[in-house]
């Protein structure tokens, strides 16, 4: 009986153990396919000191770069700038 109880214990908590690695190894399959990318900035206007290196994951990367393309476009949008126009010359 005792012995029993003692496999029916055990298996029960592999079982946990082993639900819980696999949790764990989807969590680190998840950060795997948003790796983290860094860059150098270049320094600052009118400083003596060097650029910046800023690390940031892949997406947050993507995110950043799409608000900065619709800064720039609500930008242009009030300012009424319509960007280059053809001239017609043919150069």
């Amino acid at each position: 009986m005792r012995f029993s109880v003692f496999v029916a214990v055990t298996g029960c908590a592999l079982l946990a153990a082993g639900s819980a690695y696999a949790a764990d190894k989807s969590d680190t399959a998840a950060k795997d396919m948003d790796p983290i990318v860094c860059k150098s900035m270049a320094p600052r206007t009118g400083t003596r000191l060097g650029g910046r290196h800023i690390c940031m994951k892949e997406s947050e990367w993507k995110a950043r770069a799409q608000h900065d393309r619709d800064a720039l476009s609500k930008w242009q949008d009030k300012s009424g700038f319509q960007g280059p126009t053809s001239t017609g010359t043919g150069h």
